[in-house]
């Protein structure tokens, strides 16, 4: 009985959505519906309709009915059978207190794995390892009943559950952790405790602000790389005109230069061109591509480039002539750092900003229901409906159309405005800010 109510309940709620999600697409055709054939203001109006289409798409999006990650999970291991207490086992695993416990366990996991690495990093000659080896076998225990919690509120180990990359992560982690700490892994796979360093990952799945970042840096692999291989195109033509250029400077053991004060133009004063580690400058940071290509990546980061891999070039390659070293390196950092560095900052900022393919998708698939909901409602509404009078020519432009026009421009910017509130009040009843039940069913349908 308690679950023929639940689902009752559920479908009254889907529909009462979809019902206000219908009347609200039609209030805005209503509104948004600006027709006119004055040419000069052609253009706002249909500016305007795209961006009332937006606000109302935005609409459809708030209050699309989709499966949150608290409803029941259909089904189970055992088939159509839920296992027992599936249901009970997934509201007390999405419990707030519950999900706050589990985010406070991982970060203590975290700064204990810090603290043994600061204050007691030899691991042939522990100081605390006891304490070590307590504190991981209570964070193994924790997290096991956790991956339980979670793999039963799905019904077992289903599809469904391995569908999320989150659930796979969690299960190779948590099985990683039960291997080491009942030392069934003999070496060289002993060393896959250092995957415990990684479970502060598992946090990025409770915490939705982490988990939008994880999942925008995902999103951005494709055009990032994109993004690299162009900087890495550059990286090589300089590496290749370094290699040129600069290879056989101080290739005797010293470069001269002429000093600022000296007299004699023809006199030329020698350097000591030989490296610490007994190279010539050319042979050291230029001698091969290898070589050339991490001088230039130093020279982009900005590590104390300057003094050994430009300036001994700037008065020594060329008789003082600066020319080709200034223009050289200038040209690389312009490139490189103010150019391609924000042209990945830009892709970035671009994935952030935007919806994943599967949202698109899924508002796209949403749109065409409900616009199969209308052809489905138009035949009957035909009926109903007095027959509609035939809309008069469009007159030419005149002083009355453009007033009928602005009229219409404020009631676009109003229904606009009313929109922008609606959204606002359902992001706040969202957030529980607002007490309000908005799928209260009507009286006389009790």
């Amino acid at each position: 009985m308690a679950a023929a109510a639940a689902a009752a309940r559920n479908a009254l709620e889907k529909k009462e959505k979809r019902a206000s999600i219908m009347k609200n697409r039609r209030m805005s055709e209503n509104h948004f519906q600006v027709t006119s054939d004055v040419k000069p203001t052609e253009q706002p109006v249909e500016d305007a309709r795209k961006m009332a289409d937006k606000v109302r798409k935005s609409i459809v999006v708030l209050q699309k009915p989709k499966v949150e990650e608290g409803q029941p999970h259909d089904g189970s291991c055992l088939g159509s059978r839920k296992l027992p207490y599936q249901d009970e086992v997934l509201m007390a695993y999405q419990n707030k207190y519950v999900v706050t416990f589990v985010a406070l366990c991982i970060m203590g996991n975290f700064v204990v794995n810090i603290v043994e690495k600061e204050i007691d990093p030899d691991p042939d000659n522990p100081k605390y390892e006891k304490f070590w080896s307590t504190m991981d076998v209570t964070f193994n225990i924790i997290f096991i009943f956790e991956l339980w919690a979670n793999m039963w509120s799905y019904g077992g180990p289903v599809s469904e559950f391995w569908r999320s990359g989150w659930n796979v992560f969690d299960t190779i982690i948590v099985a990683v952790g039960f291997l080491t700490m009942v030392n069934a892994l003999g070496p060289p796979l002993d060393k896959l405790k250092l995957m415990r360093a990684f479970r502060v990952f598992r946090l990025f799945k409770r915490i939705p602000e982490l988990n939008k970042i994880i999942m925008a840096l995902l999103n951005s692999i494709t055009p990032v790389f994109y993004a690299f291989v162009v900087m890495f195109i550059f990286f090589c033509i300089y590496a290749i005109l370094a290699v040129e250029l600069f290879r056989d400077f101080g290739s005797g053991g010293y470069y001269y230069t002429t000093p600022l004060n000296e007299t004699d133009p023809n006199y030329e004063e020698p350097i000591p061109s030989i490296t610490p580690r007994g190279y010539v400058h050319g042979l050291e940071y230029y001698g091969t591509f290898m070589r050339a290509l991490y001088t230039l990546f130093q020279v982009m980061t900005g590590e104390s480039w300057s003094e050994a891999v430009a300036r001994p070039l700037l008065f020594g390659l060329y008789q003082n002539n600066a020319f080709t070293v200034g223009f050289f390196f200038t040209s690389f950092i312009i490139l490189m750092q103010m150019v391609m560095i924000n042209v990945v900052v830009a892709v970035l900022l671009e994935n952030f900003v935007t919806d994943s393919p599967e949202d698109e998708e899924e508002e796209e698939a949403l749109e065409m229901e409900y616009i199969e909901d209308m052809k489905r409602e138009e035949p009957a509404a035909a009926v109903m409906a007095p027959p509609v009078p035939e809309p008069a020519p469009a007159a030419p432009a005149s002083g009355s159309s453009m007033d009928a026009l602005e009229a219409k421009m404020d009631l676009l910017l109003k229904a606009v405005a009313e929109c922008k509130t609606e959204i606002k009040e359902m992001r706040q009843v969202q957030a529980g800010v607002v007490p309000v039940d908005m799928h209260e069913a009507p009286k006389n349908e009790i």
